[in-house]
């Protein structure tokens, strides 16, 4: 059975209980949590992205990425031991199976996805 929670808050606050809240189902055992962030206005949706024909792309930060596909199997590597099935699913949207298929354009948004996967304690 799969849950979809979405939470729409702003106030510092009220993030830090949702993820505290998120974290604790996590912890059950055999549920498997995953969180992204959709900007505010923006509707979430099951549809992947469309592919964009730059083979750079600048990050969040504004630099230029020059990501290999080595870096990104090294992170997949780390965080599919954490949660397998996020990263499937993650390349799912991008409508691959595997990191080799993932085209280069995508490799700065699959990392800052990788990034948001943590080891719950």
């Amino acid at each position: 059975m799969k849950v979809q929670v979405n939470v729409e808050v702003s106030d510092p606050k009220q993030v830090a209980l949702a993820s505290q809240f998120l974290a604790k189902l996590a912890a059950l055992k055999g549920v498997k949590a995953t969180a992204s962030k959709t900007p505010a206005g923006e509707a979430p949706t099951d549809e992947p992205p469309a592919k964009r024909p730059a083979k750079r792309r600048t990050s969040s930060k504004g630099k230029a990425s020059t990501l290999k596909i080595e870096d990104v199997r090294a992170q997949v590597k780390i965080k599919a031991k954490i949660d397998k099935q996020a990263v499937k699913d993650k390349l799912a949207e991008f409508g691959v199976k595997s990191t080799s298929d993932l085209d280069p354009s995508h490799y700065v948004e699959f990392m800052d996805f990788l990034k948001t996967i943590e080891e719950v304690e």
